[in-house]
């Protein structure tokens, strides 16, 4: 399995665990990430998925 796929099912396995730090861990330190909510780069995707966490722990 090629190294990008390895990381995609890391990634997807995390998240489907509730893992956020494990799917911050999957990012690249100069990465950035980009949607509707958020415009992050590096350590920031990193407390993001951690809000993500404390958020989905209030909801639940």
């Amino acid at each position: 399995m090629h190294a990008n796929e390895q990381l995609l099912h890391r990634f997807y396995h995390a998240f489907q665990h509730r893992d956020y730090t494990g799917m911050a861990n999957c990012y690249h330190p100069d990465a950035t990430f980009e949607d509707a909510a958020f415009q992050l780069q590096g350590a920031e995707i990193g407390r993001m998925w951690a809000l993500v966490k404390r958020v989905v722990r209030m909801l639940q």
